[in-house]
């Protein structure tokens, strides 16, 4: 991730719940679009403005799936799942083939990932089909 995400954005009196430094919500806009004064408002803005409400809103998130969470609690107890926030400054394989990724973490200087593969979700489109191997995981992926 880009920077820390100790709590979530609000909008008028909603406030979004943050887990892991993710902000939970079960749309890609505030439920309330749905219907309702802030739907009227998103149905009828043109994209400049749609962009603007979305931003004052604190712009879409991560849906509130509870297996996902059971899969991230998973991997921090078992330690092979690392939250790391930064900017990534460089991407290289090293002799195993594992790719190492560097990044810097304005603070802490520069960290050094080792993993068997990354997933580039820089400017990720929000529909998983767009992506072939992210429509593939959750196509084919099964936690129990």
């Amino acid at each position: 991730m880009r920077s820390p995400k100790r709590q979530g954005n609000n909008f008028q009196k909603s406030q979004r719940a943050v887990k892991n430094h993710y902000e939970f919500q079960p749309f890609k806009w505030p439920k309330a679009c749905w219907d309702g004064e802030l739907g009227t408002m998103l149905e009828k803005a043109t994209p400049e403005e749609c962009q603007c409400l979305l931003a004052d809103s604190g712009g879409t998130t991560t849906a509130d799936r509870g297996d996902w969470q059971k899969i991230t609690a998973q991997g921090l107890q078992e330690g092979w799942y690392h939250v790391a926030c930064g900017q990534v400054v460089g991407v290289e394989q090293d002799d195993k083939n594992h790719t190492v990724t560097h990044i810097e973490d304005k603070g802490f200087g520069e960290m050094k990932l080792i993993a068997d593969f990354i997933i580039d979700a820089t400017r990720l489109d929000a529909k998983v089909n767009a992506n072939p191997l992210l429509e593939d995981l959750v196509t084919h992926f099964n936690y129990l």
